[in-house]
């Protein structure tokens, strides 16, 4: 599998997340909190506030070092941070949730347990820290200890991916994005290729069933019906021969991937997609959708686009750790990609 970590957009969600935890937002319109540039304005602006406490203004310093890419040097202000006794248990406890986070990125899955587990310790009834340690403890393989979080046996309902997945990519004129996926094996994330070709028309290839095909020749038609796209032509391609797409909830999945390659839509790292479509655009409910959100989340996840009609069954166990995008039309679509 080809992912690769993009750290600035990656993080950029979870630094949004301080800086409203942290009550900076008071004075600020959410909305304009769009771009990396704003929040890493509005992090050194509260560095820099003296009425705020001195470990608050070093965790948003620490922050604004990992949303700005210098991963190494925000690891040693937090470091410091969780070292120093008269940093308060709250701010200690937030430091070493981001120092797991940052050991996770990397793969150090073990490290990233022990932290979210120290970060724990400080404050028992964070239930998100509680679900990154049960999804750190999941790439180690020790599914019992994520049973008591998410219920039920997830090492056998979750396929493990051969790498982690954070990032979606634009690299090379080929675009990568990540589908969900439910089998008899469990469920999983699979990574979706596309490029144009130079003949019009579509091309599928990899591990694509009879249904996954058609979800993609239905999702290429309707880009077909906008006169700038008639007469373009597109490759999809399905890797890891080993797992068969299959299935229609495949379509919103494509269908973003083509608006990729055709230049309309930007790729957002941590994002995933299922949904079925239908000839008008709109967005059909699918199947095994909480195994599915489960997988996106303990993959690395940080995204979920769905139909709208299957909100109830995500948004009790997942929207305090996936930021959830139901859908309703592929309209919707334009703005947030």
């Amino acid at each position: 599998m080809s992912s690769r970590l993009v750290h600035q957009d990656y993080v950029l969600d979870q630094a949004r997340e301080l800086i409203e935890e942290v009550g900076l937002l008071a004075d600020q319109d959410e909305r304009s909190l769009r771009s990396a540039s704003e929040v890493l304005r509005v992090l050194h602006s509260g560095a820099k506030e003296q009425a705020l406490a001195g470990d608050l203004r070093g965790l948003l310093r620490a922050e604004a070092q990992m949303l700005a890419g210098r991963l190494e040097v925000a690891d040693i202000s937090l470091a410091q941070l969780v070292e120093d006794e008269t940093v308060s248990d709250r701010i200690k406890g937030l430091a070493l949730d981001r120092r797991g986070d940052l050991s996770w990125w990397r793969g150090a899955f073990r490290e990233a347990a022990e932290l979210y587990r120290c970060s724990l310790e400080i404050r028992p009834d964070d239930s998100r820290t509680r679900k990154d340690l049960a999804r750190a403890l999941w790439h180690l393989g020790e599914p019992q200890a994520s049973e008591e979080v998410f219920g039920g046996d997830v090492q056998g309902r979750v396929i493990a991916p051969q790498e982690s997945i954070v990032a979606t990519v634009l690299n090379d004129d080929v675009a990568e994005i990540f589908g969900l996926y439910v089998t008899g094996g469990g469920a999983g994330v699979m990574p979706l290729q596309g490029c144009t070709e130079t003949a019009p028309g579509l091309v599928t290839t990899g591990s694509l069933g009879t249904m996954a095909q058609e979800a993609c020749d239905l999702a290429w038609s309707i880009w077909c019906r906008k006169p700038e796209f008639s007469g373009k032509g597109a490759r999809v391609h399905a890797p890891q021969a080993g797992v068969l797409k299959e299935g229609p909830s495949l379509g919103l999945a494509v269908y973003v991937l083509y608006g990729v390659i055709l230049g309309r839509y930007t790729p957002t790292p941590g994002d995933a997609f299922s949904g079925e479509l239908d000839l008008r655009g709109r967005v059909l409910p699918v199947g095994g959708i909480q195994d599915k959100a489960l997988a996106a989340y303990l993959c690395g996840i940080r995204r979920l686009f769905f139909p709208i009609a299957n909100l109830e069954e995500v948004e009790a166990g997942f929207s305090d750790i996936l930021e959830l995008r139901p859908i309703e039309h592929i309209d919707e679509l334009e703005e947030v990609l």
